[in-house]
């Protein structure tokens, strides 16, 4: 589709995705492609409602994956408590999606 790469922190926090996504592509089956980028976007539409920033966002979640990285550094908003909730739903979201997409 013309890309080589990418740049981008949501990659880190769902890969299998993107792979996935690019996969269908390289198979030609752009319907699949299509339904996995609808789902990451999903996930990424979710992920910045969260008060705290982006950033701290995908911190978090790769935290839940086991990889402590820390927390965005000021001047960038942390996640709140409020956002617990829903950053928690964005990693589980990403779990189903990888195994609906395995």
């Amino acid at each position: 589709m013309g890309a080589e790469a990418g740049i981008g922190g949501t990659y880190g926090v769902m890969p299998e995705l993107f792979l996935k996504a690019n996969e269908a592509i390289e198979k030609g089956d752009i319907a699949l492609a299509r339904k996995i980028q609808y789902k990451i976007n999903d996930i990424i539409f979710g992920m910045v409602k969260c008060e705290g920033h982006l950033y701290d966002v995908i911190k978090a979640i790769l935290a839940m994956n086991g990889l402590n990285v820390g927390s965005a550094r000021g001047p960038l908003p942390r996640i709140s408590e409020k956002d617990q909730a829903q950053v928690k739903a964005m990693h589980d979201l990403i779990e189903e999606a990888k195994k609906e997409f395995k």
